[in-house]
């Protein structure tokens, strides 16, 4: 949306050298002149200011994207390392959670680190995984649903 609405300021804009020969070509005055100062003032400034809001924008899109990107890193002895994959973003609360992941002699384990909660689980069926995100989500609604004094 913001591209768009760029675009069509800055396009506006544009119109300005057309505004002044129009202006010069009719009877006006340097109060006119001031007046269409102050307008395309205005205009420039809103351009700016959407300008802006789209810098920030593609900068949080960098950033999420940047955060789910896989870090693999090597963890266990030496002799025999293991390949420990991790996936960090934030969910729709913002709240930090990382996924790793790796293959520990033949069985792979997912762990699953939250602000306050961590699990880890061994892979051994589709199952497993489902009753560790939903221990997740129960810790995360229960913390979300706690009554607040005033």
């Amino acid at each position: 949306m913001k591209h768009f609405e760029l675009e069509q300021q800055i396009l506006d804009t544009w119109r300005i050298t057309d505004d002044i020969r129009i202006m010069a070509s009719g009877d006006t005055t340097a109060a006119d002149f001031a007046g269409i100062a102050a307008l395309y003032e205005l205009k420039y400034q809103r351009m700016w200011e959407t300008f802006e809001q789209l810098v920030a924008q593609i900068a949080k899109q960098q950033s999420q994207q940047s955060q789910s990107v896989p870090q693999t890193t090597l963890v266990g002895s030496s002799d025999d390392p293991v390949q420990l994959h991790t996936l960090a973003f934030k969910d729709e609360t913002e709240q930090q959670i990382k996924l790793s992941y790796g293959d520990y002699d033949g069985e792979w384990i997912l762990g699953i680190d939250g602000d306050n909660e961590q699990i880890s689980v061994q892979l051994r069926d589709l199952n497993v995984l489902i009753d560790a995100l939903k221990k997740l989500e129960k810790h995360t609604k229960s913390k979300t649903s706690q009554p607040t004094t005033e």
